[in-house]
This record gives structure tokens, C-alpha cells and sequence, in this order.
């Protein structure tokens, strides 16, 4: 799917939203935590025709953020000391349910329905 977001734009509303600066020891764990928010909206959506953006309309950057810092808080919850952080599965309806209370945000974008 081609990029619809702004990696800084979104990296900065990151790193605002959790307090953090951008030279935080934690960075390169929001570094991870954007694309996999990104793909949990992307499978949300179910898209043929790519998302608006960059950058996207604010109701989808509102999205992405907040699924990035809930993704952050996912990788800091499945890490292991001395292992590293490792993406743990996005099962709906499971605390690690990135956009559970989200989802209502991206029905203007999805366009796959499946049954």
C-alpha cells in the first residue's frame, strides 16, 4: 500500500504525546511502534484505493497515534530484559487490540467487508 502518513509528523505527535524528546532512550521503540500501527490500520481498512495523505485528514492521524503509543505500550509489555522488544500478536478483541477503541474512527475509510 503506498505511504499515506508523514513518518516525522507522526513520530513528533508521538513523542509529544508521551512526553518524550526526541533523543529519549526509548525512540527506537516508537520507531517500531508506528509501522506496526500502520499495518493494523492498513488490515483494518481492507483498502483497493490508498488512504488519503500524507498527510492524512487529522481523524486518521489521530488514529495512527494513538495506536502508536498503545503499540509502544504493547512492545513495552512483550519485551524481555536483554532480548529487545518483539511484536506480540494483534488479536481483536484482546488487551493488545491496537485499535479496539478506535476502530469506530476508521469506518469512513474502510472499503473491505467481508463477512
Amino acid at each position: 500500500m503506498a505511504v499515506w502518513y508523514d513518518l516525522a509528523i507522526t513520530k513528533a505527535n508521538v513523542l509529544a504525546a508521551l512526553r518524550l524528546s526526541a533523543t529519549d532512550i526509548d525512540v527506537p521503540r516508537i520507531d517500531q511502534a508506528i509501522p506496526t500501527a500502520v499495518a493494523a490500520i492498513e488490515q483494518e481498512v481492507d483498502r483497493v484505493d490508498p488512504l488519503p495523505g500524507p498527510p492524512p485528514p487529522a481523524d486518521l492521524q489521530f488514529v495512527l497515534d494513538a495506536a502508536s503509543v498503545g503499540a509502544y505500550h504493547m512492545l513495552a509489555t512483550v519485551a524481555t530484559i536483554g532480548a529487545g522488544a518483539q511484536a506480540a500478536p494483534m488479536i481483536p478483541g484482546t488487551p493488545f487490540d491496537l485499535l479496539r477503541d478506535l476502530r469506530w474512527m476508521l469506518l469512513p475509510y474502510k472499503q473491505g467487508w467481508t463477512v
